[in-house]
C-alpha cells in the first residue's frame, strides 16, 4: 500500500516548490512545533528558505498566510469535488464536501489546534477568519449546489 504524502515535510525538493507554498508549510509546520503566537515571520522566513524582503512581497502577515493555506484546503476539496452526488439530496452533497474538508484538513491538525487557542485570545483576529471561513463556505456550499445569493445567504455562509 502506497503511503501518503505528508503534508508538512513534503516529499518534493524545495526548490520544485513556489515559494508561496513553502511559506504556508513553514507556518503550519512551525504551528504544529509550538504555539502560534510566538512565531515570528523571521522564523517563517527561514524555515521557507526565502528572505524577509521576498515574505514580505507575498504576505503581508501570518494571517494572509492562514488564508493562502484555506485557499489551498478549498482547492483540494474542490477538484475532489465531481457531479457524482448530483442527485443526493443537499444534506448529503454538504457532509460530503464536509468530510473531504476535514480529510484535507487531517495532516494539520496539531497545526490548527495551535492556532486556534491564540485566535480565541483575540477578537478581532477571530473577525477576521471569520470572513476567511466564510469565502471558503461559499465555496464549499457552491460545490454542493446550495445558492448563497438569496436573502439567506450571508446565513448559509455562516
Amino acid at each position: 500500500m502506497a503511503r501518503k504524502p505528508n503534508p508538512l515535510k513534503p516529499d518534493k525538493p524545495e526548490e520544485g516548490r513556489s515559494p508561496r507554498d513553502r511559506i504556508v508549510d513553514a507556518l503550519m509546520g512551525l504551528a504544529a512545533e509550538k504555539p502560534f503566537g510566538e512565531i515570528g515571520l523571521a522564523e517563517i522566513a527561514e524555515r521557507a528558505g526565502v528572505s524577509l524582503a521576498e515574505f514580505r512581497d507575498l504576505f503581508p502577515s501570518k494571517g494572509a498566510i492562514l488564508g493562502a493555506f484555506s485557499k489551498r484546503i478549498d482547492h483540494i476539496v474542490l477538484e475532489e469535488t465531481g457531479s457524482d452526488l448530483a442527485e443526493e439530496p443537499v444534506r448529503e452533497r454538504v457532509l460530503d464536501i464536509m468530510m473531504r474538508r476535514f480529510d484535507a484538513l487531517k495532516p494539520y491538525r496539531e497545526a490548527l489546534r495551535s492556532i486556534a487557542r491564540e485566535l480565541r485570545r483575540g477578537p478581532l483576529s477571530i473577525a477576521a477568519m471569520n470572513q476567511v471561513a466564510m469565502n471558503s463556505q461559499r465555496f464549499m456550499l457552491a460545490a454542493a449546489g446550495v445558492d448563497t445569493t438569496d436573502a439567506l445567504g450571508p446565513l448559509k455562509l455562516q
